[in-house]
Order: C-alpha cells, then structure tokens, then sequence
C-alpha cells in the first residue's frame, strides 16, 4: 500500500481554488467529494490520482494541461493533484491501494 502525503481542500472555497492563478506548487492537494476538475488559470501542469472511497486507484492522469477539464471515471470519491514536474505519484497504478495522509 502506498501512502500520499496531501493538503486538503476543506471549504468550498478552498476547494473552488484549487490550484488556480498560484504560479507553483510543490505538494499534492485533496479534493473529496469530487469527480471532475479543471485547469482553468493554472500555470503548470498537473497529475491527478483518481481514488474510490476504500482508497483503491481507478485513474492516473498525468501531465493535464493548463486550460484543459477532466471526468473522472464512475466511482471516484477523490482527487489528488499534484504539480506534473515535482509530483509524487511516481510508479502508482490503476488498481493500486492508496492510503492518504493529510498533513
């Protein structure tokens, strides 16, 4: 089981943000509740680990383009967001089992 390390975006309006209009970013960000993001107004790239309510890996999406949308598959509960160039998902699959911890 692997374990990602995240920030998480509590309020809604932590949640409408995101990642948007910040020009770097250096961890990964939690988006419960969540079946579909945007990369309106953000200046990087982005990865994104879609994850089921038990943890379980149904999409990896790397490299997501500034201005683009993504639907997660049926089943996602989360998304994780990671900046594309310092991300941490490394070698996580679909399928994989994921533990996330919120620091």
């Amino acid at each position: 089981m692997k374990v990602i390390r995240v920030h998480k975006a509590s309020s809604f309006f932590e949640k409408f943000l995101g990642l948007m209009f910040k020009r770097e970013y250096t961890g990964c960000l939690l988006l419960e509740h969540c079946r579909s993001i945007h990369t309106f107004w953000m200046f990087f790239s982005i990865d994104l680990i879609c994850l089921s309510g038990e943890g379980a890996v149904l999409a990896v999406k790397k490299t997501l383009q500034p201005w683009r949308v993504f639907c997660a598959p049926s089943g996602t509960q989360s998304i994780i967001e990671c900046s594309a160039e310092s991300s941490t998902i490394g070698d996580i699959a679909v399928g994989d089992s994921v533990t996330v911890e919120v620091v």
